[in-house]
């Protein structure tokens, strides 16, 4: 296999899907989108993470993962397992210093408990 053959991965954000990516124009590598998975009962974020991955075919290819809000901290996640060439963020955050103050409100006051579906 051509070790050069590029692959890029997407991730769309927390309720959207592959069609947020849909009018971009790539003309390099092999498109590829990642699906969310449903969580499993009390599964770590590490566990999911690799779940996650468990949708990157992995060969000799350079790998791009391309993140859009949490979908980036995903692939940055999964970036910690499998090697990848780069990292795309899209309106996402790099570390826990750039989580802007009402996601850090969120941790204290879990508000968004309420309109969960269960």
């Amino acid at each position: 296999m051509n070790s050069d053959k590029l692959k890029i991965y997407f991730l769309a954000g927390l309720g959207f899907d592959q069609r947020l990516f849909e009018n971009l124009k790539i003309t390099t590598g092999e498109i590829n989108y990642l699906n969310w998975l449903e969580p499993e009962t009390e599964e770590s974020l590490a566990q999911y993470v690799k779940r996650m991955s468990g949708q990157i075919n992995i060969e000799n290819e350079k790998l791009i993962l391309v993140g859009h809000s949490f979908g980036g901290i995903i692939v940055q996640e999964i970036s910690k397992l499998i090697p990848v060439e780069k990292i795309l963020l899209i309106s996402s955050i790099k570390s826990e210093n750039e989580k802007p103050l009402s996601l850090k409100i969120f941790k204290f006051f879990p508000i968004y408990k309420f309109f969960n579906k269960n």
